[in-house]
């Protein structure tokens, strides 16, 4: 088997350009997966995202989750308010919603990394989120442990303890990234 280098997806032999992310693969591995471990821990580390890059994907994936959450969830408010189903609007809005949002943020994480690596912010970063000994995307369990491990990370402000690991980190990793032996790569 060969694998890009830059993104670790599994190309064909003849491959010039890999179609995951389109660089030349003068530089893939040939070999299997465990030789694609064995070079991740002499040193050869595939290119890891920058905090920088981290950072803006972040702010990005928050604003538009930000942005649907309440496109759903303000008349969703009203509607329950209207009804007076739930109490008062004020502890409906700071209870349920709020469940509900995170529900939904740790869903669209978790979805879109063990899909494709890549959450929207991530895809505008060029930045992918990968299983440091295969450079392929996480499963699903993985991924759920990765983002459920957020919040530790938004302790005490936002993203203040994952930002700290990042950048004192070798491999750049926060405690999810750790649990899920995840590292973020350019692409």
């Amino acid at each position: 088997m060969v694998f890009c280098s830059f993104c670790g997806k599994e190309l064909s032999v003849e491959a010039g350009f890999c179609p995951s992310c389109g660089k030349q693969t003068t530089g893939a591995t040939a070999g299997s997966v465990a030789i694609q471990s064995q070079a991740t821990q002499t040193g050869m580390r595939p290119n890891l995202a920058s905090e920088g890059d981290r950072i803006v994907a972040v702010i990005l994936d928050t604003i538009l989750i930000f942005v649907i959450s309440l496109a759903i969830l303000i008349p969703l408010s009203l509607f329950i308010g209207f009804f007076g189903a739930f109490g008062s609007f004020p502890s409906f809005f700071f209870g349920p919603m709020t469940l509900i949002t995170w529900l939904f943020w740790l869903l669209y994480f978790t979805y879109f990394e063990s899909t494709t690596g890549q959450t929207l912010g991530k895809q505008v970063m060029k930045i992918r989120v990968v299983d440091e000994t295969t450079l392929q995307h996480l499963d699903f369990g993985m991924s759920l442990v990765r983002n459920i491990l957020r919040i530790i990370d938004w302790l005490p402000l936002f993203y203040l303890i994952g930002f700290l690991l990042i950048a004192t980190n070798q491999k750049k990793q926060r405690i999810g990234d750790m649990a899920a032996r995840s590292i973020v790569v350019r692409i």
